[in-house]
């Protein structure tokens, strides 16, 4: 029966395809339907209609965290070619061998906390990179200045500017969408690469095209394409969206209040959340031409993938060794989207063991 229903499913959208005005427009509604009809009603739930509509978010300073005063702790950072700045924050061995770490969506460099300091203390150089438009890094405007090369050249001048020819990639996310990117194109910058729930671009295109339930479950990126109405969606509540992102990382005490605020601190910078969500309004944009220009991986490569990711299928992973000549996945069972903060100890075994 599933497979009838995604079979007249993909078949409608292949029609739909045909006027790809129609196309986006039809998405984009189904976005803002979900946004008012599943999202707005939960976050009111949640948190309550005094909360979502009389709440203002809060004028924020960064949060004092132990990770920063910490000695090992360093922020960087330099001025890519097109004149952003770029932050990194580094830990551990200076002449180390580097393992730089890549976050997504709606994250920073401090995702990758556990993980720096758990090479650092075994002998790496490890360093987060936060990503144009998040955190402290350069928030250039336009939908433009987020083309997946421009992303991709940042991580390109990011290793350059480490002074290393190579590195091991960690990337999670839209970290990860970047870093298959690079693994296609630029194999000779990575020693290994290592991919946390983040599907190959042709694999979930064809999802998102054949697949109701990763369909469904996209809903998000379609309602990202309106200007404006994303923006005020997560900003509502003080943030209640990051609240619900992070939800069962704070239930299991894998995230603390104080972490939560320094995500809100990021996201409150001016222009942030538009830098954010226009990496999906870019990629919307350019989704067929991306999809194409991702050839097979021959980097050696690890995937790992918490299976109870609310936002990605398992199917991501079926037929992901015909795009990737090594391949390793590890799955996680009842592990959610947030795999390096949720289970650090198995992703942090799981990636040493790989790369040494």
């Amino acid at each position: 029966m599933a497979s009838l229903v995604n079979g007249i499913f993909k078949y409608f959208n292949l029609v739909l395809s045909l006027c790809p005005p129609v196309f986006m427009l039809g998405r984009a509604l189904f976005g803002l339907l979900m946004a008012v009809l599943l999202y707005i009603p939960m976050v009111i739930c949640r948190f309550g209609v005094k909360r979502v509509f009389l709440t203002e978010p809060q004028k924020r300073e960064r949060p004092s965290l132990d990770f920063f005063n910490s000695e090992s702790t360093n922020e960087v950072g330099f001025v890519t070619s097109d004149g952003v700045d770029i932050h990194l924050v580094t830990r551990g061995d200076p002449n180390g061998k580097v393992v730089l770490f890549l976050h997504g969506f709606p994250e920073c460099w401090y995702s990758w906390s556990n993980q720096l300091e758990f090479f650092a203390r075994n002998g790496f150089r490890a360093v987060a990179m936060s990503m144009r438009g998040y955190a402290e890094s350069g928030k250039p405007s336009g939908k433009d200045s987020y083309k997946i090369l421009n992303l991709v050249n940042d991580v390109k001048e990011a290793i350059e500017y480490l002074g290393v020819d190579q590195v091991y990639l960690v990337a999670h996310d839209w970290g990860g969408a970047i870093g298959w990117v690079i693994g296609a194109l630029h194999p000779t910058l990575i020693k290994r690469l290592i991919i946390l729930n983040a599907p190959f671009h042709q694999i979930f295109f064809d999802l998102q095209m054949g697949n109701l339930r990763q369909f469904l479950l996209s809903w998000y990126i379609y309602f990202f394409q309106w200007p404006y109405l994303p923006e005020m969606a997560i900003r509502m509540g003080d943030f209640a969206f990051l609240e619900l992102c992070f939800q069962r990382l704070l239930k299991k005490g894998r995230m603390s209040q104080t972490e939560l605020d320094l995500f809100k601190y990021y996201a409150s910078k001016p222009g942030a959340l538009t830098c954010m969500v226009n990496y999906y309004r870019m990629a919307a944009k350019n989704a067929k031409t991306e999809v194409k220009r991702i050839k097979n991986i021959k980097v050696p490569t690890l995937v790992i993938w918490g299976e109870a990711d609310e936002a990605l299928v398992i199917e991501n992973l079926k037929g992901l060794s015909n795009y990737v000549d090594d391949l390793q996945v590890t799955r996680l069972p009842g592990v959610t989207h947030w795999v390096q903060q949720e289970d650090p100890d198995t992703v942090n075994k799981e990636i040493y063991s790989f790369i040494t």
